[in-house]
C-alpha cells in the first residue's frame, strides 16, 4: 500500500506526501502520470526483466522506451553502475537472482528517476545476492545520488539503511536512524 500511495497508483485517506513543493492534493492523474514517468523507478521482487533479450537488450529497451537512443556507451555507463560488466550478451535466466534483480535496478537506472522504490528487492534472494544488493543501494545513493525507498520485512536487511521508517497496520509506529529505532524494538513486535 505504502509503494502504491508514493508512486501515485492508489490515493490515501488522510495526510498528504509533497513533491517538489507541490502537494499531491493538489495533483491531477497528469500531474500523477507525470511524476511516475519521470521521477519515480519502481523496482518489483520479480524482477521483471524480459528472459528472452539479453542483459544489454533489456537495459537499451528500457532506454528506447524512455525516447533515449540505446548506444553501447549509454548500455556499458548503466552496466558498470550496477556491477554487471561483462554480463551484457548473457539471458536472465543464466543468471543469478542478485545478477538479475541488478538488471531489473539497471532498467530504472536507464529511465533516469531520481527515486527509487525496490519492493522487497532481497526477499528473493541468498545472503550472498541480499549484499550484492545492499552495496549497490548504497552505492546507487551515495555514488549517484539516487533516493531509494525500500520495502521490506527483512528488519537485518532495514537496520542497513541511512534513516528507518516502521509501519503497523498503516500506521506509524517509529522512524529514525536505525540504531535508535532498534532500541525501542518492543515496539516492533
Amino acid at each position: 500500500t505504502f509503494l502504491n500511495v508514493v508512486g501515485g497508483l492508489d490515493k490515501y485517506d488522510e495526510g498528504q506526501i509533497i513533491i517538489q513543493g507541490k502537494s499531491t492534493e493538489d495533483f491531477k492523474q497528469s500531474d500523477f502520470d507525470s511524476y511516475r514517468n519521470t521521477m519515480i523507478g519502481f523496482i518489483f521482487q520479480e524482477y521483471n526483466v524480459l528472459d528472452e533479450f539479453t542483459v544489454s537488450q533489456n537495459i537499451a529497451l528500457a532506454l528506447e522506451l524512455q525516447g533515449h537512443k540505446a548506444t553501447s556507451s549509454n548500455v556499458s555507463a548503466i552496466l558498470e553502475d550496477v556491477d554487471l560488466v561483462g554480463y551484457g550478451t548473457r539471458k536472465p535466466n543464466a543468471l543469478s537472482g542478485g545478477q538479475k534483480q541488478r538488471v531489473a535496478i539497471a532498467g530504472a537506472l536507464a529511465m533516469e528517476q531520481d527515486i527509487l522504490i525496490l519492493d522487497e528487492a532481497t526477499s528473493m534472494l541468498d545472503p550472498e545476492g541480499t549484499k550484492e544488493i545492499i552495496q549497490l543501494i548504497k552505492h546507487l545513493n551515495k555514488n549517484l545520488g539516487k533516493t531509494i525507498i525500500t520495502i521490506t520485512h527483512d528488519l537485518s536487511f532495514a537496520a542497513q539503511s541511512d534513516y528507518l521508517v516502521v509501519l503497523k497496520d498503516g500506521r506509524l509506529i517509529l522512524e529514525g536512524i536505525p540504531k535508535d529505532v532498534f532500541k525501542e524494538e518492543e515496539l516492533l513486535k
